[in-house]
């Protein structure tokens, strides 16, 4: 399971950048997880910066 604590871990990671590139690298690193796997699910992300 991907799971909560690499969502944080990538958070953190990106926090200096915006919604977008976060959106990205969460993406990026949960294709990469799944290892070409297809989704079982839709998959939805919102990502606010409040500065």
């Amino acid at each position: 399971m991907f799971g909560r604590t690499a969502i944080y871990d990538i958070i953190r990671d990106n926090s200096a950048a915006g919604a977008g590139d976060i959106i990205k690298a969460v993406f990026g690193q949960l294709n990469k997880f799944r290892k070409g796997a297809e989704p079982e699910d839709d998959m939805t992300l919102v990502v606010v910066k409040l500065i």
